[in-house]
C-alpha cells in the first residue's frame, strides 16, 4: 500500500489495517465500521481493505465480494 499512496500511514491507521486484514484471512463473514474525524484516513483504509478483500481467493470460489457505502 505504501507503493500506490505518496504518504505513510499512521499508527492509528495502520492498527485497524493489520486488523482488518487479518480478519479477511478468517472463514467467516466480516462487518465493520471505520469510524472517525474529516481526514482521518477512512477512505484510504476502506480502499486498501476492499482491494486485499476482492484479491483473496476462497475455496469453492471464484473470490470474495466488498459493498461499499459511503455517504454523501
Amino acid at each position: 500500500l505504501n507503493k500506490l499512496i505518496p504518504f505513510k500511514l499512521t499508527k492509528g491507521q495502520q492498527k485497524v489495517l493489520n486488523t482488518i486484514m487479518s480478519d479477511v484471512q478468517k472463514n467467516k463473514p466480516m462487518s465493520r465500521l471505520v469510524e472517525g474525524d474529516v481526514g482521518s484516513g477512512k477512505t484510504i483504509l476502506a480502499l486498501a481493505c476492499a482491494l486485499a478483500t476482492v484479491q483473496t481467493e476462497v475455496k469453492n470460489s471464484k473470490h470474495l465480494q466488498v459493498a461499499y457505502i459511503a455517504p454523501t
